[in-house]
């Protein structure tokens, strides 16, 4: 995977902002969890943020949306109109009602009228692949389709703002891409949107900006960057690593990782790269044992764009 700059990244007019963290921090006993952080959210702007676990994404969250108070700082809403917010939690329960129901009460409960709500219901439900399923009790799905139904509740009533934890998390790839689209189509609308998200396809169509958190800090705040995905192999062999190694020789270090060395070795390695390597491994006296793919994780991400950022900022790159 690797990132490359888009430009400066500026806002070609000023920004609407309709809310504001400012020098917030939260603490929960003596552990901190969010420090001293300052946050602008504009209207029909997209925010990605990105870190490893437990690096605050999830408390930022819940801080933007007003359900956690700071313990420092302050949360302002800069329109006279409280912004109407929809969140897609991390995890949505496995209620005991159906699609129907419930989505009937959440839009009843946000002052939407029944037309309105039944309108909604039939149109984000037929769009994400669930309006079969409106009459089943939510107790037998999937985690996919909870997650459908979270996305669900979170964008009847085209809310201002829309906070998103993981959003893809659970769904098949085909939804997905209707969810991307979803998201797109409301960013259009002008809501903004906040997500901690890990995918890099969704990170390129719908976000504006990039936040790296690290242990409750925003270490590094970028835009117009563009995150490509590179696959890499797993292989698993049997041999001398040395003389394996020497076999290797030719290849750089940032296409070759070992991250098992011994009597079973283990490397990763860039997908485009791995027959080459598969052959070099096997002139060098070693026998494969598996070859699996896989692509970069959350933590991966995290640190790529610190490093690439640290090199623009350095002029390496």
């Amino acid at each position: 995977m690797a990132v490359q700059e888009q430009g400066s990244g500026r806002r070609n007019t000023p920004a609407e902002i309709i809310l504001r963290l400012e020098d917030v921090s939260k603490r929960y006993d003596r552990r901190v969890v969010i420090e001293h952080m300052t946050l602008e959210i504009a209207k029909g702007e997209c925010t990605a943020l990105v870190g490893k676990n437990g690096s605050g994404k999830s408390t930022l969250l819940r801080l933007l949306a007003g359900l956690s108070r700071p313990t420092e700082g302050r949360r302002r809403v800069e329109d006279v109109r409280s912004p109407t917010i929809g969140l897609v939690a991390e995890k949505f329960p496995a209620l005991p009602f159906t699609p129907g129901e419930f989505l009937m009460s959440m839009g009843i409960t946000r002052g939407m009228d029944k037309r309105t709500v039944q309108t909604e219901i039939s149109e984000w439900l037929k769009r994400l692949g669930m309006d079969s399923y409106r009459d089943v009790r939510m107790s037998h799905f999937s985690k996919g389709m909870l997650q459908k139904i979270n996305l669900v509740q979170a964008v009847m009533g085209k809310p201002r703002l829309l906070l998103l934890d993981e959003p893809l998390s659970g769904i098949d790839v085909p939804s997905q891409k209707e969810v991307v689209r979803l998201l797109m189509d409301m960013k259009g609308m002008g809501t903004a949107m906040v997500m901690s998200v890990h995918e890099p396809e969704l990170i390129n169509q719908t976000a504006d900006r990039i936040v790296l958190l690290e242990n409750g800090k925003i270490v590094k705040e970028e835009r117009g960057f563009r995150i490509e995905t590179v696959r890499y192999a797993t292989i698993v062999f049997h041999g001398d690593p040395l003389r394996v190694r020497q076999s290797l020789e030719g290849i750089g270090d940032r296409e070759v990782a070992w991250v098992k060395e011994g009597a079973e070795s283990e490397i990763h390695v860039r997908t485009d790269l791995s027959d080459h390597v598969l052959q070099l491994i096997l002139n060098g006296g070693g026998h494969i044992v598996s070859v699996s793919q896989h692509e970069p994780s959350e933590v991966d991400l995290g640190e790529l764009l610190k490093t690439a950022v640290a090199a623009l900022e350095g002029g390496t790159l």
